[in-house]
């Protein structure tokens, strides 16, 4: 049951990015940072060799703003059913997904993982960078 609700929750925010991209999107990377004091969240994509995250995509403020609330509804419900499974909840969420043949990959870290000093926005762009500088991704 618990791997079908986080395959639900992960789908429906993989599928809200796809949309956002009007289903051109190659390759969607998803970071969520979630602890008891912050939440982070962002988004980039790969369209054939070029990668832009959310804001270069340059859509109108209310567009981003109402995908932001999208992707938050869904990013609530992850602690939940963790929760309810009596399972250690991730802080951190990478999210990976292959749009020609719908293959996911997911990096779940947890506190004991991630050091004290790890800021997400920081974290995020060098995780995009690093993934920029592929040419190739393999999954």
């Amino acid at each position: 049951m618990f791997e079908n609700d986080f395959m639900k929750i992960a789908s429906s925010i993989i599928s809200t990015c796809f949309e956002f991209t009007q289903g051109k999107a190659d390759f969607i990377f998803v970071y969520i940072f979630m602890d008891k004091e912050q939440y982070y969240f962002n988004a980039f994509f790969r369209f054939g060799k070029e990668t832009w995250d959310v804001e270069e995509l340059e859509y109108q403020a209310d567009t981003v703003e109402y995908f932001n609330q999208l992707i938050k509804q869904d990013a609530d419900r992850l602690p939940i059913i963790f929760d309810e499974a009596k399972r250690e909840k991730p802080v951190l969420y990478k999210m990976k997904f292959r749009c020609k043949d719908q293959k996911f990959k997911f990096d779940l870290k947890y506190d004991k993982d991630i050091s004290n000093n790890l800021h997400s926005e920081q974290d995020f762009y060098e995780w995009k960078e690093s993934i920029k500088k592929k040419n190739i991704l393999f999954f």
